[in-house]
């Protein structure tokens, strides 16, 4: 008797989970959203706050973003080429404006409230866009809505705005007094992770007041969030500085410059040069050292001293100077033939690069670090793998590697080498699994026979017998027993290890690596920083022919780029029997990841590397 089938059919479909919102928006309440977005993508206010009043009066409701899109339309003025945001951001508040009385209105009387509102752009005073902003945020208050940080953000840049109408005309005391208080409030808010964007209006403002205590305290309190500032309030300080002919604050600030803008803008520039060109910088003032010793900035204590800006003789400055990019060595100018040196980062910025690769290692990422992106290509972060076991390996790591090579600072390796990086050069990933192990051999080879000692770092999983070819085992075996290899552990990142060991090892160990490191500057609170680490110790590579006859052995030449003899930044020059001068870098073509962004590229530029540079003059 034959068993009798069932025809039970494919496997029913998984349904798919239907998103659920959190509640029904009417027609008409996001037809008016669209249309006041839609005013402000064009900046059109007077048009965007009728439709506003005219759906008030007739009972619709206004939600908590279309409250945040005109905050953020009163402070762009009409004629001015930023763009703003007409995104449509969920509050937490919105069931707070939800009115039980609500006049239906139809879609095509909100229509008409978008077509009655006059031809043309009006322009709108400042005065009148501040006091409409105050309108919305007393309607926020009476519906129990609280302000986001675009919110903030948008008051305190209308409070500290300018007239257009008299570009060297400052806010008022009162105003900037406004923005403080709301500044405050962001800060003590548990539901707002307050940005540069905050603070930034305000430096601007009291630096055109010269208001240097103002300027420091909003330094300090930035500093205290941990938030990195760029060069435009590196511009506002140092105007100010300038302004009071403040030499301390000048001479920190420039330092501070210095240590994170490895190539500043034209308009730095500009500003620099103006204090030695000042009268001011002839004499020193003490009624600033008090104000500077009254505050606390974390970042000056990683920023090396680039010394004092007086000269009573007064400074010579020459705009375009040349320089031998072999030696560093300086062919004009009021410094020529005065060399550039190498700028190591301070103790303090090199123990926080390595402790930060540790955090990201131990908890995933650097508080602070808000992307949920690693950085680069390296995809997410990694949060939900088996922490246990990737702190164990790395203590296991951390054990070796003091076992072999020392304390550290100890200088027990003078190369480290990014084996997969190094491996994986110019192969065809798609076609085999496994690294070039003779690229590899080539590079370590090249090190040896210069009597450097070795560190390769490659994953445990090219050492499996399955995956690498015969040839290769001889390559891996010398490898192992001369304890030049880590195997880096399953599910971890190879940079974490490498990266640990050249700081571990200290100033003068290099790493051999095309990798631009994105994933650590992206994820790097102090990526100024890394960024300068990046340019002093990493040696990029590539192969020439290759040399001998056909088969496994022959050899291609290693070609390597090793780090300048000189930094490439702004720096001080001792010069003999003289208080000395200073050189700052100018951009050139081709420039790129030496910019607070780490991405931008110089396409219009000269092609030389030019300098600035500034000399004290002789008193004879």
């Amino acid at each position: 008797m034959s068993e009798e089938k069932t025809d039970v059919g494919p496997p029913p479909k998984k349904k798919r989970k239907q998103k659920i919102r959190s509640k029904h928006v009417e027609p008409v309440v996001l037809q008016t959203r669209r249309s006041i977005q839609l005013c402000a993508s064009t900046k059109e206010i007077n048009k965007a706050f009728e439709l506003y009043d005219k759906a008030r009066m007739s009972g619709i409701d206004i939600e908590n973003n279309t409250f945040h899109c005109l905050l953020s339309l009163c402070c762009v003025d009409e004629e001015s080429e930023r763009k703003l945001h007409v995104g449509t951001p969920r509050g937490k508040d919105q069931e707070a404006q939800k009115s039980s009385n609500t006049k239906a209105v139809t879609n095509e009387e909100v229509d008409s409230l978008q077509n009655d509102g006059g031809e043309g752009k009006v322009k709108v005073s400042l005065k009148d866009r501040k006091k409409r902003a105050f309108e919305i945020k007393q309607r926020m208050d009476e519906l129990g809505l609280q302000l986001n940080e675009n919110g903030y953000a948008s008051i305190i840049r209308l409070l500290c705005t300018v007239s257009n109408i008299d570009p060297k005309s400052i806010s008022t005391s009162d105003d900037l007094k406004y923005a403080y208080d709301f500044l405050g409030q962001a800060e003590a808010s548990k539901d707002i992770k307050v940005k540069l964007r905050l603070y930034s209006p305000l430096l601007e403002s009291y630096g055109l007041r010269s208001d240097l205590k103002m300027v420091l305290q909003l330094w300090e309190q930035i500093e205290n969030q941990g938030i990195s500032i760029t060069e435009l309030e590196y511009q506002y300080m140092m105007k100010c500085a300038i302004s009071v002919g403040d030499d301390v604050l000048v001479e920190r600030l420039l330092s501070s410059i210095a240590e994170d803008i490895p190539i500043p803008s034209n308009d730095t520039l500009t500003i620099i040069i103006s204090w030695f060109r000042d009268g001011r910088s002839s004499s020193s003032s003490s009624s600033a050292e008090s104000i500077w010793s009254s505050v606390a900035i974390n970042s000056t204590e990683s920023a090396p001293d680039i010394g004092p800006l007086i000269s009573p003789t007064g400074w010579i400055i020459d705009l375009n100077c040349g320089i031998d990019v072999l030696t560093g060595r300086l062919k004009e100018g009021c410094l020529e033939d005065s060399y550039l040196q190498p700028v190591a980062l301070t103790q303090k910025a090199w123990n926080d690069i390595l402790d930060m690769n540790e955090t990201i290692v131990k908890k995933g990422s650097v508080e602070g670090h808000l992307s949920e992106f690693q950085g680069g290509r390296k995809g997410k972060k990694r949060e939900n793998e088996d922490v246990p076991k990737r702190l164990s390996d790395w203590n296991q790591f951390k054990d070796w590697l003091q076992k072999h090579f020392g304390d550290p600072n100890s200088n027990g390796i003078d190369v480290v080498i990014d084996g997969a990086n190094v491996g994986y050069f110019e192969c065809n990933t798609k076609a085999r699994k496994y690294v070039e192990y003779r690229q590899i051999d080539w590079v370590i080879q090249y090190f040896e026979k210069m009597g450097k000692k070795v560190l390769m770092f490659l994953h445990e999983r090219h050492f499996s017998k399955k995956l690498m070819p015969k040839w290769a085992e001889p390559i891996t075996k010398r490898w192992i027993e001369a304890n030049i290899v880590y195997k880096t552990p399953f599910n971890a990142n190879d940079d974490w290890y490498w990266l640990h060991a050249a700081l571990h090892s200290g100033i003068n160990t290099l790493v051999v690596t095309n990798d631009e490191c994105r994933d650590h500057h992206f994820q790097m609170l102090a990526h100024r920083s890394f960024l300068r680490w990046k340019e002093r110790h990493r040696i990029t590579f590539s192969f020439g022919g290759f040399s001998g006859a056909e088969g496994n052995d022959r050899e291609r030449e290693v070609r390597l780029n090793f780090p300048k003899r000189y930094s490439r930044r702004i720096q001080r020059i001792h010069v003999e029997n003289s208080i000395g001068g200073f050189v700052i870098p100018l951009v050139k073509k081709g420039d790129k990841d030496r910019f607070l962004d780490g991405e931008f590229i110089a396409d219009i530029a000269p092609d030389e590397e030019m300098y600035t540079c500034i000399s004290a003059k002789s008193s004879s």
